[in-house]
């Protein structure tokens, strides 16, 4: 058994329906929590960039000067200053490298230039008209510096950045920050490993680092990094596996509520055709709400129904008219011919014989067809009880068991005492044994053997009936079960051909499972499940 035989669920329209909304919903929501999370960390990134890009050209600017910086203002590339302020610079400094460019108001520009080993920083105004300039050489830049690392922190604390000047070569470390010993030959050595002017994310030990390394304008290099905050992310983490088992939780409920909801209207359909299968014709499905779809569907379902009632009531009372319309004629022909037996005349007597005995035939499939269709149909809704297949195959042995005898078959009947049917036609599971083993012997030569075999399996009966007749060629095992339908080999043997069409309507009514295995020359086997 296949696994989705074990779940039969798996293949209804209910199941996918709320699996592919869960799928959906689920996806939609993880697509979205990473999304937000990839936006805050870029966010997150960019101010840190932001602030990294601010200390070197503040520390640069300081480098330079071998001061603190105390302008206030922007701090904007040099190519962003105004034409005539880029050209002041260029004729009263000529080659001078822009160290730090501070745009301290729209009028006003703060320029620190490093020229012909000097220091200069000049303001000019948006003219180019110089307001002051200061030119300085000074000799304690890498001291100042140092101060400068471990007194200026921008409010995040000593411990989330950590700022470094090491030599061009990047052997030797200049100035650094408040660092931990262990970790400042680490932090030197991203010199050498971190492109210049780019941003890295490295991890020192268990501690990652978003990292800018680069050079200042006498070829030493500056290494700035900020902690980044992994324990926030593991939070976010945290939140976000909990929120995915409370997402995925609700996507289950949310789907299956919406699932149900579109189904209900096929449920519905389908529960109103299986009552209709079992002969309620009257039965018609009511409009729920559930879309204009599952309405026209409902309204056609109705409609069908309704026309099937209409055709199948026109054909019941057709049918019903001509077999008693039939049996009545019939009826007469055999009441004339039985008195015509008791004339002296004995030709008489013998076509009065033959007459009643085809009225008799004529009768039966008459009786037999009607039987069929009531079955079918469920006509004559007669009452189900508990019917002990155990006894009544004990009785159709006692019954069919003179017949073998008389045709020279070995009859075998062998009935477990727990194969019972909770609801069943007692009188319609009496025709089936019947018909079944009449079926058997008669198509079964002499020496030959027939076998009834009545069990349980599981929570169903079965019942096998074997024979080791002339069997049915493969290509008629198609038809056996239509009316009237009789094997070539069979015509030479008296009956009509409706008996295991009364078989296999009794079965549809039981909601059971028939099947004819058959060999041509080899015999018959009937199972039967119910």
């Amino acid at each position: 058994m296949s696994w989705i035989e074990r779940f039969p669920v798996i293949r209804t329209l209910r199941f996918w329906a709320a699996f592919w909304t869960t799928v959906l919903f689920f996806t939609l929501f993880v697509a979205f929590f990473i999304a937000i999370w990839h936006v805050d960390r870029m966010m997150t990134f960019r101010s840190i960039e932001a602030n990294l890009l601010f200390m070197f050209d503040e520390y640069h600017a300081e480098y330079l000067l071998g001061s603190e910086f105390e302008e206030t203002g922007d701090f904007v590339p040099e190519d962003s200053l105004p034409l005539p302020v880029r050209e002041a610079r260029a004729h009263a400094w000529p080659g001078a490298v822009a160290v730090a460019c501070l745009r301290e108001s729209p009028a006003l520009y703060c320029l620190c230039l490093s020229w012909q080993g000097q220091a200069v920083k000049a303001r000019l105004d948006a003219e180019g008209r110089a307001l002051s300039v200061e030119t300085l050489v000074p000799t304690n830049r890498i001291e100042n510096l140092n101060v400068q690392f471990n007194d200026e922190y921008h409010g995040v604390g000593y411990s989330n950045v950590f700022n470094l000047l090491v030599s061009g070569d990047g052997r030797q470390i200049l100035a650094h920050s408040r660092v931990h010993p262990d970790e400042l030959p680490k932090l030197a050595a991203l010199a050498g490993t971190v492109p210049h002017g780019v941003f890295r994310t490295v991890n020192i030990g268990e501690t990652e680092y978003r990292v800018r390394c680069a050079p200042t304008f006498d070829g030493n290099l500056f290494v700035f990094g900020t902690r980044l905050d992994t324990e926030r992310d593991e939070r976010i983490a945290a939140i976000f596996m909990v929120s995915l088992v409370l997402v995925f939780l609700a996507s289950v409920v949310l789907g299956t509520v919406l699932a149900g909801k579109c189904v209900s209207g096929i449920v519905r359909v389908s529960a109103a055709a299986q009552k209709i299968q079992s002969g309620h014709y009257s039965q018609r499905v009511a409009h729920g709400n559930e879309g204009s779809e599952i309405d026209g569907l409902i309204d056609a379902f109705n409609s069908m129904v309704a026309h099937t009632e209409s055709v199948i009531t026109e054909l019941r009372t057709i049918s019903d008219n001509i077999a008693h319309d039939l049996k009545t004629p019939i009826t007469r022909m055999r009441g004339k011919a039985e008195l015509s037996l008791y004339h002296d005349n004995p030709g008489e007597q013998s076509l009065a014989e033959d007459i009643a005995e085809e009225c008799d035939g004529m009768l039966s499939m008459i009786n037999t067809m009607l039987e069929i269709t009531r079955t079918e149909y469920d006509i004559q809704r007669r009452t189900r009880g508990v019917v002990d297949l155990h006894a009544e195959a004990m009785r159709a042995e006692d019954l069919f068991s003179p017949l073998a005898g008389d045709s020279g078959v070995a009859l075998t009947v062998t009935a477990e005492e727990a194969a019972v049917l909770p609801q069943a036609d007692v009188l319609q599971m009496r025709r089936l044994l019947a018909n079944l083993l009449d079926n058997a012997i008669k198509f079964t030569p002499r020496g030959g053997r027939v076998s009834l075999t009545v069990r349980r399996i599981a929570q169903q009966a079965e019942i096998i009936v074997s024979d080791t007749g002339c069997g049915i060629p493969a290509a008629e095992l198609p038809h056996v079960f239509e009316r009237f339908f009789r094997s070539d080999k069979s015509r030479n043997i008296p009956g009509n051909g409706l008996g295991l069409s009364l078989v296999h309507a009794i079965v549809h009514a039981h909601g059971g499972t028939i099947r004819l295995d058959s060999r041509e020359g080899e015999g018959t086997t009937v199972t039967i499940r119910l």
